[in-house]
């Protein structure tokens, strides 16, 4: 706005004047206008004035700062308000910070989100905003997607793709919903896939289970039957556990194809091997 002021600035001088010797007329004060003139620009942000001089025609411009009001900052000599997601700090305008939401313009403070609940990110204008989160952990031997890290809805869906050869529930792409830990991928093997015990000896069955976690139970199946007889193990070595079935005094009825279900994080890995009995 471009305001044009014309002013005077009048300088008081009080004397005594005598018009006539031995008048008895009151004195007067004389009022003498200061020559010079104010041209004002006037704007919401600052204020410039150009003081000139009336008998030299001559000026030269100062500027009046002024500060813009709370919630607005300079832009190009405007105050301007900070926009809904933003508050004001040190003259610029700042995104709400996850957790927090600004649903109004000139603001200087973001509102922050119920306990337990948090925005996905910044700059979130909206109370609808504040959600349950879920941040996605590692996976031992598989990526998740979206990364770890990363914080998505709660209840939202994660896709696994397990490392060459590693599966969950026998699959290489596994998909589940986000939580503070996910399934691990893992390795199920055998010893050998075919194998011979000595008879009479004792028969010792193994599977290697290569994951982050440990199982929490290995059971052993005879042509699909479980096996009820023996002595069933899990030992562990870091990422290396072994589960293991002792069956005594191996005999030709023992002879037949045995898998190894290793329970891991609630899933189950299967591994097969076929027994034959030497003669």
């Amino acid at each position: 706005m471009k305001c044009n002021f014309a002013l005077l600035a009048v300088l008081t001088l009080i004397g005594s004047c005598q018009l006539a010797e031995g008048s008895s007329r009151k004195k007067r004060s004389a009022f003498v206008p200061l020559p010079f003139s104010v041209d004002l620009d006037v704007s919401p942000a600052k204020r410039t004035g150009t003081f000139i001089n009336k008998e030299t025609r001559t000026g030269s411009e100062s500027e009046i700062s002024e500060e813009c009001s709370e919630g607005s900052v300079d832009v190009d000599g405007q105050c301007t308000q900070c926009s809904p997601g933003t508050f004001a700090s040190g003259g610029v305008c700042v995104q709400c910070p996850k957790g927090t939401y600004q649903t109004s313009s000139g603001k200087t403070f973001c509102t922050s989100c119920p306990a337990g609940d948090s925005t996905i990110s910044v700059g979130s204008s909206s109370a609808s905003s504040c959600i349950v989160v879920c941040k996605i952990p590692e996976v031992d031997f598989g990526t998740p997607d979206p990364p770890a890290g990363y914080e998505i809805a709660a209840g939202s869906t994660v896709t696994i793709t397990c490392d060459s050869t590693y599966k969950i529930r026998n699959s290489n792409v596994f998909q589940t919903t986000c939580a503070a830990e996910l399934p691990s991928c893992s390795y199920v093997t055998t010893a050998a896939e075919n194998s011979q015990v000595i008879g009479g000896t004792n028969g010792v069955l193994t599977c290697q289970v290569t994951s982050g976690d440990a199982p929490s139970a290995c059971t052993w199946y005879k042509n699909g039957n479980q096996v009820s007889s023996g002595v069933s193990s899990i030992s562990s070595d870091g990422d290396s556990h072994q589960c293991t079935l002792t069956l005594p005094s191996f005999s030709s009825s023992d002879v037949a194809v045995y898998q190894c279900r290793a329970v891991i994080n609630g899933n189950t890995e299967i591994a097969a091997r076929t027994v034959s009995v030497g003669l």
